[in-house]
């Protein structure tokens, strides 16, 4: 957990069988790419059985971000959520829940997960879909002797609940609800929001269960709607931002550059080019989904950055007619428009990891400015060496 503004230091300890690198969200990389930044070129892995202590600011943010590994498919199971709460004397734009409950929704696999990768390379078919999904590392109730292996949480009626949602999923976009209650979403990717949702579909099961209510009631089932509800799985990407006084949405409106890119079809050859930008720049990105094939959306990070989602469509890009997170999906001939400020060298890349081991990622070449405060901080003293 981190108080808004306050620094802080995390320290990972791993003592398993694989090199792991590690990356943190945006506001740890501001002039820094030491735990964001591309591996082997950044950022150095942590060698089997050593540690790294790394250090930064939090400003900016408030709730839930999290921390992953940050190479192949070590996601899987190397992660944990980072809590932003307001500094002391600076209220929530909600009321003050009774309780909180972090929720992490994750995949799993019975085998070594790059095992699995290699395997599918290997035969040029895509890797097996995981064996179970999870909430807080746990499968759904109907599985073998699962009884036991089951998230329960005990909660009492007419008192309010704030769950920090993750999705930590390689290849899924999850969807979570709660049988007979309406959930209000206020914060997204550590910026605050208000609406009210329900959501689509259940993928694993997490019980909540009413204090004093025995054990022998059977648990409601949430209704969710059909698979192919197109208009449904939309409405979550129609998110507005609330006016909030304390915490203002300060979109730039002076765009200094454009850039549209497509995602395309399979036949597509390997990028051999960065895209440079100067320091300080404001640039507005459009991706346009224009896959044929297949029905799929493409869920899109830039790595150290914050981003405006200003805009998002189901037709092709209009540019009289245009449309604060950190990921945005990009549906079959989806647009959004990004604004984005930051310095150095990042990556855009799908979040589903399947497709950016197959080439689904381009690199941003972001220039110092003028001056020690506009450029890259050195690396650590006890960065680890490569």
């Amino acid at each position: 957990m981190a108080i808004g503004g306050d620094s802080v230091s995390k320290t990972t300890l791993f003592l398993v069988g694989f090199i792991a690198f590690i990356a943190l969200p945006a506001e740890a990389a501001h002039r820094n790419v030491w735990a964001d930044g591309l591996a082997y070129i950044m950022q150095c892995p942590i060698q089997t059985g050593n540690s790294y202590a790394y250090d930064f600011n939090v400003t900016g943010e408030r709730g839930t971000l999290w921390w992953h590994a940050h190479i192949l498919w070590l996601r899987d199971t190397v992660y944990g959520a980072i809590v932003i709460i307001p500094k002391p004397g600076t209220p929530f734009p909600y009321p003050k829940p009774n309780m909180e409950q972090i929720v992490v929704l994750g995949e799993w696999w019975h085998p070594d997960v790059e095992e699995i990768v290699r395997q599918g390379t290997k035969m040029g078919l895509p890797p097996n879909m995981s064996d179970a999904h999870t909430i807080n590392g746990k499968p759904r109730p109907l599985f073998p002797c699962s009884e036991k292996h089951t998230f329960a949480m005990e909660v009492e009626s007419r008192k309010t609940y704030l769950l920090r949602i993750v999705n930590t999923a390689l290849n899924d976009e999850l969807f979570f609800t709660i049988a007979g209650h309406n959930m209000k979403v206020v914060e997204v990717d550590a910026a605050f929001h208000g609406r009210s949702t329900s959501c689509r579909q259940q993928t694993a099961t997490e019980i909540f269960q009413y204090k004093g209510i025995p054990n022998t009631v059977l648990p409601t089932l949430p209704q969710l709607p059909a698979p192919n509800d197109t208009d449904f799985a939309l409405s979550y990407n129609k998110t507005r931002r609330a006016e909030l006084c304390n915490f203002p949405a300060n979109v730039p409106l002076k765009v200094d550059r454009k850039l549209f890119y497509k995602v395309a079809n399979l036949g597509t050859a390997h990028g051999t080019r960065l895209s440079k930008i100067d320091f300080n720049s404001t640039v507005e990105l459009v991706l346009q989904d224009t896959n044929l094939l297949t029905v799929e959306s493409h869920p899109f990070h830039l790595h150290g950055y914050n981003l405006f989602v200003v805009g998002t469509g189901t037709r092709n890009f209009d540019p009289v007619k245009d449309p604060l997170s950190t990921t945005w999906l990009i549906l079959l001939k989806g647009t959004p428009s990004v604004f984005d400020r930051g310095l150095d060298l990042f990556v855009l890349e799908q979040t589903i990891q399947l497709h950016t081991g197959w080439g689904l990622k381009m690199a941003f070449v972001v220039e110092d400015g003028k001056g020690a405060d506009q450029s890259i901080l050195p690396p650590p003293k006890d960065l680890p060496p490569c």
